[in-house]
């Protein structure tokens, strides 16, 4: 009985006796979410807010990098980092997220025939005994 249950709410059978336990012993409040709340070096709305209008105030043309040099750690003394920053911005709608990088080589089809390659060398080798040919 136990195991289907803990199969239906996605968890083991061992952390579903767990949970079965805490409640016989502590009734239903043992089930709320024991997680404290929320960081301590979580930002304040109001500095979310600020650093929001502080880009929008005549700032929205330039890019993070500047923004966050010249006005936000210069200017106003921020302390949050360049990435904080920049995903505040981005979650705000405020700057757009950069495109996403392609991969680091491409792949080719592969050739029907063993050693059947293009060459893209232009130096001069001898291919043939006695004749000095390049590919160029």
């Amino acid at each position: 009985m136990q195991r289907r249950a803990a199969g239906l709410l996605k968890m083991s059978e061992r952390t579903f006796r767990r949970w079965v336990a805490r409640y016989e012993a502590e009734g239903p409040a043992a089930l709320r979410d024991r997680r404290v709340g929320c960081s301590a070096r979580r930002a304040p709305p109001q500095e979310v807010a600020a650093v929001e209008a502080l880009y929008r105030a005549g700032h929205r043309d330039w890019n993070v990098r500047h923004f966050y040099d010249e006005v936000y750690v210069a200017e106003v003394g921020g302390t949050r980092s360049y990435t904080w920053v920049k995903n505040r911005l981005q979650e705000a709608g405020l700057v757009k997220k950069g495109r996403r990088k392609g991969p680091h080589r491409e792949r080719r089809e592969r050739k029907p025939a063993a050693g059947q390659m293009l060459h893209q060398d232009a130096s001069t080798h001898e291919w043939v005994p006695g004749e000095s040919w390049d590919l160029w």
